[in-house]
């Protein structure tokens, strides 16, 4: 099982991704695929290392690929054990048994309910409102905040 609570795991998740959205003349990639950008002398994208594409020529071209966000396309057991909140999030309700998450909190996910969703407090909220934190920087912000 991957250990996404480490900062490995963190890095590899918050890679550059793009979507081919379209064809071109002689494309190795079909509709549909997703690839990550390696940092390298001349930085690339790809999905396997035979399979290379410049990012100067995906960035040139974004008619063809589309940027994706950090948890799009990703398998529930790649997605992180903890997510940092990169907005002041409250529902627009006077109920008391609401869940209140403040910018830059970190929070415990249990479980993902869809693909870019998952539940707290009978809430659900979009992943794309948060980042990926490691097990130590929620440690350290349960320690500075108790």
């Amino acid at each position: 099982m991957i250990d996404t609570t480490t900062q490995d795991h963190i890095d590899m998740l918050l890679c550059p991704r793009v979507r081919v959205i379209a064809n071109y003349p002689f494309m190795e990639y079909n509709i549909g695929d997703v690839l990550t950008l390696h940092r390298a002398t001349i930085p690339y994208y790809s999905i396997v290392e035979t399979k290379t594409i410049s990012e100067a020529w995906v960035l040139l071209c974004p008619n063809i690929f589309n940027s994706i966000n950090w948890a799009d396309d990703r398998n529930f057991e790649d997605l992180p054990k903890y997510l940092k909140s990169n907005m002041y999030w409250k529902p627009l309700t006077d109920n008391t048994n609401h869940v209140e998450i403040k910018k830059g909190e970190i929070i415990e996910v249990d479980e993902y309910s869809t693909e870019n969703t998952f539940d707290i407090d009978r809430w659900r909220l979009a992943i794309s409102s948060f980042t990926p934190a490691t097990r130590i920087e929620y440690e350290t912000y349960l320690k500075q905040n108790k």
